[in-house]
């Protein structure tokens, strides 16, 4: 049973090192600092900011809302850090309101363009009661983190409703095989009023359950490539 143990122990101990975005303090609410392609007169404010887990370097996220194609749509816009100034590279997506209460992914990319040393970086949108998103590849695991939008700093940006988003990392590799991401909600408790009977052992005295509800999404691998010239 050594060599059980032996493994189990090696496991654990990848797992206790999944690399973790994390959130990280910055001006949020305010107007960034530097210019966004999309017009100056729009609302636009910083939603959060995070220190990516693998690379350690730091992403500005803003949000703002625009017309396009007739439609009100709302943009996120991360800003990269390159040539000593932040916002250098911004590569902003934009979605449609009705899909902000999703796990939507709107962008995997290595940046390059102006910017040294990222890796792989995934961000977009969860379900605004989401506690955690993991992403989970070949290589193992990551954390990312998870920005809470709620109506009142959501209302700067233009959006009329609470949302959240997301962004992750990866190690450049990760790129050429299968990636799944998986953002789990905050607990809530059960066992609410209700019309129906309730079912043996789930009345009034039973004990209320905490539910965890999670959401995915994954994509294929980009077969042959090498990690030096991982797919954007």
């Amino acid at each position: 049973m050594d060599w059980f143990v032996l493994v189990l122990v090696l496991v654990l101990s990848a797992l206790a090192v999944a690399p973790t975005t994390a959130t990280s303090s910055c001006a949020t609410g305010e107007r960034p600092s530097y210019y966004v392609p999309g017009g100056a007169a729009r609302p636009i404010a910083i939603i959060g900011c995070v220190r990516l887990g693998v690379s350690g370097k730091p992403v500005e996220l803003s949000a703002d809302s625009e017309r396009i194609g007739g439609k009100d749509h709302l943009c996120l816009n991360p800003a990269y850090r390159g040539r000593g100034q932040l916002g250098i590279y911004i590569p902003a997506r934009c979605t449609l309101p009705s899909r902000l209460r999703e796990l939507r992914v709107l962008d995997v990319d290595v940046p390059r363009q102006a910017v040294r040393g990222y890796e792989v970086v995934i961000w977009g949108t969860v379900p605004p009661s989401t506690s955690e998103l993991v992403a989970h590849h070949q290589g193992g695991r990551a954390r990312g983190a998870v920005l809470r939008v709620p109506r009142a700093l959501a209302s700067k940006t233009g959006a009329s409703a609470a949302f959240s988003a997301f962004v992750v990392q990866l190690p450049i590799a990760a790129a050429c095989h299968p990636i799944r991401l998986r953002a789990v909600t905050a607990p809530r408790r059960s066992g609410g009023r209700s019309r129906h009977r309730p079912r043996p052992g789930t009345g009034a005295g039973a004990r209320r359950r905490s539910v965890r509800r999670s959401r995915s999404w994954s994509r294929p691998g980009a077969g042959r490539c090498t990690p030096g010239t991982a797919p954007r």
